[in-house]
């Protein structure tokens, strides 16, 4: 089982992962960014290779947890690698809590050749990942939506 853990930066998404890791230990636990330090290099180029070469490892492990945002290319090649075994769960969180939690030095190292400012994108994948039509692109996979400001034990 894959299961991909999306939502806005700063929404808990590593929180999760990380937790879900301690839990299931067996299962392999992978971010997006993990890739952008390895491959990237802050050029589109290398940005589409990251994120290709995140989708392969989705289609060559047992189990796993994968996080991204949850919108684009990456995401949506993902759920395909995995469509019959994967599970969603999205981190809503609002967009106010995602851009308070940002820190200054937070991405530092993660190449990303986007120039969106970070308040733009949380409120973009924000925006789409609630939106009516997400189940549709999701492909009937299962979405579980968490309320990305409570504790995790809650």
């Amino acid at each position: 089982m894959i299961v991909h853990i999306f939502g806005p930066c700063n929404s808990g998404k590593t929180t999760l992962r990380n937790r879900l890791k301690e839990l299931h230990p067996e299962f392999e636990s992978w971010c997006i960014d993990d890739f952008r330090r390895k491959i990237g290099d802050g050029t589109l180029e290398k940005e589409l290779k990251a994120q290709d070469a995140y989708v392969e490892a989705i289609g060559q492990v047992e189990n796993g947890f994968f996080e991204s945002s949850g919108i684009g290319r990456c995401a949506m090649n993902s759920l395909w690698k995995r469509k019959g075994d994967s599970f969603i769960v999205i981190i809503d969180t609002p967009v106010e809590v995602c851009v308070q939690r940002i820190r200054p030095g937070k991405y530092d190292g993660i190449p990303f050749p986007f120039a969106d400012s970070d308040n733009e994108i949380i409120e973009r994948v924000h925006r789409i990942l609630n939106s009516d039509g997400y189940r549709l692109i999701a492909l009937d996979i299962p979405i579980l939506h968490l309320d990305g400001t409570l504790e995790l034990d809650e």
